[in-house]
């Protein structure tokens, strides 16, 4: 589940700020240095997650979920069971 679930949010990213999705793989512990990164579009990622796995993420969650991808990964995999 991992592996899909890693593909599918990167995709979600990539669409969002249109870039290629082993850019976002390669840099998700920094999204400071990915292109298009910025406030707007990480309250779109967060609701396009939201959105496509059915499930809602908390005010801190929101805040710490996207610089990490472990962290992430483990939001929606708890929210999801």
């Amino acid at each position: 589940m991992s592996k899909n679930l890693n593909k599918e949010i990167f995709s979600i990213i990539s669409k969002i700020l249109k870039t290629n999705p082993k850019n976002i793989e390669k840099h998700i512990k920094q999204s400071k240095n990915i292109n298009n990164w910025d406030s707007l579009n990480h309250i779109k990622i967060i609701l396009k997650i939201e959105q496509d796995f059915k499930i809602k993420f908390t005010q801190n969650e929101i805040v710490t979920s996207i610089d990490d991808k472990n962290i992430l990964i483990k939001y929606i995999k708890k929210k999801i069971r």
